[in-house]
Order: C-alpha cells, then sequence, then structure tokens
C-alpha cells in the first residue's frame, strides 16, 4: 500500500482496493512466495513514485508485472508437466 499511498491518486486507490482481495485470495490459494526481486522492484517503484519520476515508475512496473506473469506461466507449465508424467 505504500506505492498507493506515495501515488497520491484516487483513481490508483480505488482500483487497488477493489483488486486486493482477489489477489490475496490468489496468492492464498497459490501460495505463491513473494521473490526477492518483487521486494526489489516494488522498493524501486516506491522510490520512483516518491520522485515523481513517471517513466522509472512505468519501466519498473512493467518489469514486475511481467516478471511476475512470466514466473505464474513457468510455475503453472511445470505443474502441468508433472501432472502429465503422472498419468
Amino acid at each position: 500500500m505504500k506505492i498507493v499511498k506515495a501515488a497520491k491518486n484516487k483513481y490508483i486507490w480505488d482500483i487497488v482496493n477493489q483488486f486486493q482481495a482477489h489477489i490475496r485470495r490468489y496468492f492464498f490459494q497459490k501460495s505463491i512466495p513473494l521473490t526477492k526481486s518483487s521486494v526489489e522492484e516494488h522498493n524501486l517503484i516506491i522510490d520512483a513514485l516518491n520522485n515523481r519520476d513517471t517513466e522509472r515508475v512505468a519501466s519498473v512496473l512493467k518489469i514486475n508485472w511481467l516478471r511476475a506473469i512470466d514466473e505464474m506461466n513457468t510455475k503453472q507449465s511445470t505443474k502441468h508437466k508433472a501432472q502429465s508424467t503422472n498419468d
């Protein structure tokens, strides 16, 4: 929530509040731990927001989301391969 507070944008605040429950549920169900990369990226986003560096915010957000999606896809692919070899 530090990122959202640093943005000082009601639109972002409302969107994050709407998605927060869904994200928590997903992480709980899938037991996906926060990675060191994710924590570092979030710290970079907070710093960029505090410095009002919108280009840096956008750049790190893109990296963060794409990496997380890639990790989830890799995990799902590995899971499906393991299941298919057990069948």
